[in-house]
């Protein structure tokens, strides 16, 4: 029952409504199961603030898994709201067979695009009942031809596609305008999320600007103004038993920060070496979930993590 209704708020809900209930999520939601999948690491694009493309081991880039192993592995998985991302998930060239032959006990609540390649495979599926969150990149598209793959996508059923916009300091001026655009196509929705790296802090004068969007309204209020890699506080969260971040050569993760920590520099220098975040891998069978809530002691600055694992920090004495 609840992953039909997810199902329903998933193709309709627009996005501002649905990042006011985020914070909210694991109290409405406490023992939902959360997948990230990523079945493709490579990405077309080499986004400066892009953590995939900058950290991620080329090893890792070359894994690929036929769309029907995929299928067999999350026939095991109890239900869960799976999410599709990369790299480039329109890259893997088994996307549309994978959309269409999930299991259905999961729901797919969002597949993340730069819509920048292979724009067919999403027009061609049976399947449109998740969200399309478009990722767009000033460098690389002119907002105007953006626009056009937006169009064509909900011309083909999509009912409920986002923009998503990094508040990338050299970009960060635009954001007015770039949200007017987006906004002025009925049934869009224009979400910032800001710039996150573990070698870079906004200036004051940055996040200045970022507290002055949040109060127009440019910038959701429960988006973050920035990440502290100082934060070493205790923290309960369900991160490896109720999350699982699942890449293209599966290594599951209890965490898509715990992914950072465990693969990728400079992130393996920022966390407790107390904790753990790797889970195993699900084709050589040595993937276990966790039995019970973590208490984690590493910086947490990661939004899905955040709000899908309701990360909240405990006292010590806990």
């Amino acid at each position: 029952m609840i992953l039909k209704i997810l199902k329903r708020v998933n193709r309709y809900l627009p996005e501002d409504f649905r990042l006011r209930l985020l914070p909210y999520y694991r109290r409405i939601l406490p023992g939902l199961n959360n997948v990230i999948f990523i079945p493709q690491l490579k990405c077309n694009y080499n986004c400066a603030y892009c953590i995939w493309n900058r950290f991620t081991p080329d090893g890792f880039k070359d894994s690929f898994h036929h769309f029907t192993d995929w299928v067999r592995i999350f026939q095991t998985f109890p239900p869960s709201a799976v999410i599709i991302t990369g790299g480039e998930p329109l890259l893997y060239r088994d996307i549309v067979p994978l959309i269409e032959n999930f299991p259905d006990k999961h729901v797919i609540s969002c597949l993340v695009t730069n819509l920048s390649v292979n724009i067919d495979k999403l027009i061609s599926l049976k399947k449109k009942e998740f969200r399309i969150m478009a990722s767009f990149h000033p460098y690389t598209a002119t907002k105007e031809a953006f626009m056009q793959g937006l169009i064509s996508l909900k011309a083909a059923g999509f009912k409920n596609i986002t923009v998503n916009f990094v508040a990338y300091p050299e970009y960060l001026k635009d954001i007015p305008v770039l949200k007017k655009f987006f906004e002025q196509e009925k049934g869009l929705y224009f979400r910032t999320d800001t710039f996150k790296d573990p070698d870079y802090k906004y200036s004051g004068q940055e996040l200045e600007l970022i507290r002055e969007y949040k109060k127009k309204g440019f910038i959701a209020p429960d988006r973050t103004e920035g990440y502290s890699f100082e934060d070493f506080s205790a923290k309960a969260c369900r991160a490896g038993k109720n999350l699982f971040i699942i890449i293209a050569n599966g290594n599951v993760y209890s965490c898509m920060e715990g992914y950072y920590y465990s693969e990728c520099k400079p992130y393996k220098d920022k966390y407790n070496k107390i904790d753990k975040f790797y889970l195993g891998n699900v084709f050589d069978g040595s993937f276990n979930a966790s039995e019970k809530n973590r208490v984690c002691h590493s910086p947490c600055a990661e939004l899905c993590d955040l709000e899908l694992a309701g990360v909240r920090r405990i006292s010590v004495s806990s």
